[in-house]
Formats: structure tokens, C-alpha cells, sequence
């Protein structure tokens, strides 16, 4: 069988994508979860890294998607590999910069750091909600995520928001050799699937995107077998 690598998103907890994971095995993959990182911490990095070079694929969701996206491009530069990415409801830039229009406005992101600073446990709540939104069953999927989430550190959490603030990987699409994969949500409201645009202006034909209708952020959770399907008809194209 082979293997696999999933990394979470800011705010949630790699045993909401226990489902994912086991479905990938019924397609031939292996897959291990881990949670958001610091990749600048060299106390850290290297576990995470090995782990990586080891799966035949990188998968990450939203934040997770930077972070798969720079273990790709650290392993092709340090061990000259090339693995595949996928991308799930994941911006190269989350943060609206010059040239990239189709993120959230610096503004918006700072109004939601400090009140994550000022009041955590009513932002994560709302958090939870904002990536449900575009949910047909938005009350019963929040809830879910509410019951089900694990605890994470608050230094962990600041440390993702850092990351969500200066991660910027748009000018490494350009030309890029690596094969990437982003699946977006129509209904997304963290990650515009507009953002599409964007990418197929400056990227390859390696990167190619897909979008997945009626369906919020969290679709890797609520769209198990859609998100399977989509990754799937990816990894098939390589063989």
C-alpha cells in the first residue's frame, strides 16, 4: 500500500480527518494526519519532514495546504524528488497581497487576530461556524465540529495565525515543476474559489484545480467520497 500525508488547518484537529484518511486506503493509501507546524522550528521540522519524504503524496487542507506545499518544495530541493500536492480549500496566499486579489483582505485578518487575542474561546466558536457556512445543514455540522474537536494549545493556535499572516507561496507556482493539485469549495467563504483565476494566471499546466459545487471550507470533513473522488481522478492522472 502506499502512503500517504495529511496535514490539518488552523483551528481544527487531525481526528476530524480520520474519515478522509480512511477512505484513502480504499483507493491504496496509507494515510497519516498530523496538525498544523511550525515550519521554521528546527525542533520540530525534521520529524515532520522525514514523514513526508516517505509518503507518495502530500495532502493538506486550508493552512495544511501551504504547509504540504513547502515540504514538497524543500524535498525537491533538498533530496531532488518530486511529490505530488493536493490542496484542499487552500489559498498560496490566505492573506490578500499585490497581484492577489482573491484572498482575505490584510484588514479583515488582523480584525479577526485580535479577537482571537481578546476573547479565544468565542472566536474559535465562531471560526467553526465561518468554515460551515455554505452548509445546507450549517446548525448540525457546526455542532459537530463543536463536539468533536480536540483541545489545541494557545501558543500553537497564535503560532498558526503567524504562519496564516506570512506564508506566501504564489511566486513559487510560478513555473513550478511540482504536479499540485487545489480543490476548492463553490460555497467557501475563508478561500473564494475565484481564487482559480488567479493560480491558472501565473502556474503551469502541472498545477490544475477543480471545484467542488455546493459545498463549504470544510468539505474534507462534511464531502468525504466527493473530496476522495477529486483526489483520486488526480492521482490517477499521474500514473
Amino acid at each position: 500500500m502506499k502512503t500517504a500525508l495529511i496535514i490539518s488547518g488552523w483551528g481544527v484537529t487531525k481526528n476530524l480527518l480520520s474519515p478522509l484518511a480512511k477512505q484513502l486506503e480504499t483507493i491504496g493509501y496509507q494515510a497519516s494526519i498530523v496538525d498544523i507546524f511550525d515550519p521554521f522550528d528546527v525542533n520540530t521540522i525534521q520529524s515532520i519532514y522525514d514523514l513526508a519524504c516517505k509518503s507518495e503524496v502530500l495532502i493538506g487542507w486550508s493552512l495544511g495546504g501551504q504547509l504540504a506545499t513547502w515540504l514538497a518544495l524543500e524535498i525537491l530541493e533538498k533530496e531532488n524528488i518530486y511529490k505530488p500536492v493536493i490542496c484542499l480549500a487552500s489559498n498560496p496566499s490566505f492573506v490578500r497581497r499585490e497581484n492577489w486579489e482573491h484572498a482575505m483582505p490584510m484588514n479583515d485578518f488582523d480584525s479577526f487576530r485580535n479577537g482571537y487575542n481578546a476573547n479565544e474561546k468565542a472566536t474559535l466558536k465562531q471560526f467553526y461556524l465561518n468554515i460551515c457556512r455554505g452548509e445546507e445543514q450549517l446548525k448540525q455540522h457546526w455542532q459537530f465540529i463543536l463536539k468533536h474537536i480536540d483541545s489545541l494549545s494557545t501558543d500553537h493556535l497564535k503560532m498558526g495565525l503567524q504562519l496564516l499572516a506570512s506564508l506566501n507561496l504564489v511566486h513559487n507556482l510560478k513555473d513550478s515543476p511540482l504536479d499540485i493539485h487545489y480543490i476548492f469549495g463553490q460555497e467557501d467563504t475563508l478561500v473564494p474559489y475565484q481564487v482559480i483565476a488567479d493560480i491558472e494566471r501565473i502556474s503551469t499546466e502541472s498545477v490544475i484545480t477543480t471545484i467542488l459545487p455546493n459545498v463549504s471550507h470544510a468539505f474534507p470533513i462534511f464531502h468525504v467520497k466527493e473530496t476522495l473522488h477529486a483526489i483520486q481522478k488526480f492521482l490517477s492522472s499521474l500514473a
